[in-house]
C-alpha cells in the first residue's frame, strides 16, 4: 500500500502552511475561489490518525477533513472510543 512516515507528512504540513491559507472544508465551500488557499483531506481514518497525524496537524495549526472508512470501524471495536476523542478535540 501507500504510506507516508511522519517525518515527510510533517515536512509537507510545514511546507503547505508555511506557502498557503489552510482553511477548513466548509469554508472552501463557501468561498471557493479565494486565492491561495488550499484545503487538507485525509482518506482512510487510521489509528495513526490519532497516533501520528493530529499531533502535526495541531502543532501547525492546520485543519483537514478526515474519512472514515466503515470497514475500520468494524475491524477495530476501540477505534470508536479514538474516533469519539478525535471528534470531541479537532
Amino acid at each position: 500500500g501507500i504510506t507516508l512516515t511522519r517525518q515527510r507528512f510533517e515536512d509537507q504540513i510545514k511546507w503547505i502552511t508555511a506557502n498557503f491559507k489552510v482553511v477548513t472544508y466548509e469554508y472552501f465551500l463557501k468561498n471557493p475561489h479565494e486565492p491561495n488557499t488550499v484545503v487538507i483531506t485525509i482518506d482512510d481514518g487510521y489509528r495513526s490518525l490519532v497516533t501520528h497525524m493530529l499531533p502535526i496537524l495541531e502543532k501547525y495549526q492546520c485543519p483537514a477533513k478526515v474519512y472514515i472508512m466503515g470497514s475500520i470501524l468494524n475491524q477495530q471495536l476501540n477505534w470508536l472510543n479514538e474516533l469519539s476523542w478525535l471528534k470531541a478535540n479537532l
